[in-house]
């Protein structure tokens, strides 16, 4: 979560627009001195595309774990013999420019201007392996970055790194560049 939490804020920092476009929704939906809960999780449209676009640009693994076919198969148009070892290049699935339109673009209301996008983020796999906690990673982020966006401004302190740039590339995890930020109680 602490890996995702930077990658989050890396993004906020970089596009402070968005924030503040999710800040005001969140206003509107909780009022000046809410809190924000699960049950205000469809309320949300744009906070939830936003984490979905934090997650399309910044998936923090490069693959999934490799996996061995179990019998002869095609894949992609390619012939698989069994026992042949395969993976997902997730950063390449998520910025498929025949799926995401300027895959390169942050852009959120992408996926409130055609929801069906969202079957093609997968930070968490798909199927019978997929994370056992996703539904409460979800669920954490919509909290954490929501009440975080509600009662703070979050402003960089010194350089910030742009939020393409990112250490251990070809590695198992993906890791932002070390950056600070200051908090601000928001009144």
């Amino acid at each position: 979560m602490l890996t995702v939490m930077c990658h989050i804020n890396l993004k906020t920092l970089n596009l402070i627009q968005v924030m503040d476009k999710v800040r005001k929704e969140l206003l509107e939906v909780t009022g000046r001195s809410g809190t924000l809960s699960l049950k205000n999780r469809m309320d949300t449209p744009y906070l939830n595309a936003t984490i979905a676009e934090i997650q399309r640009h910044s998936s923090i693994l490069n693959n999934n774990i490799f996996r061995m076919s179990s019998a002869d198969t095609e894949i992609g148009g390619y012939s698989v013999p069994k026992d042949t070892i395969v993976s997902a290049e997730l950063s390449v699935i998520l910025s498929d420019d025949s799926v995401f339109s300027n895959p390169e673009q942050f852009n959120p209301s992408r996926f409130i201007d055609d929801p069906t996008l969202l079957s093609n983020v997968i930070p968490f796999g798909l199927g019978r392996r997929a994370c056992l906690g996703e539904a409460l990673a979800r669920a954490e982020l919509h909290l954490i970055l929501g009440n975080l966006l509600l009662r703070y401004s979050i402003q960089p302190v010194g350089t910030m790194p742009s939020s393409n740039d990112v250490l251990n590339k070809f590695g198992i995890m993906k890791k932002s560049q070390h950056f600070k930020i200051s908090l601000t109680k928001i009144v």
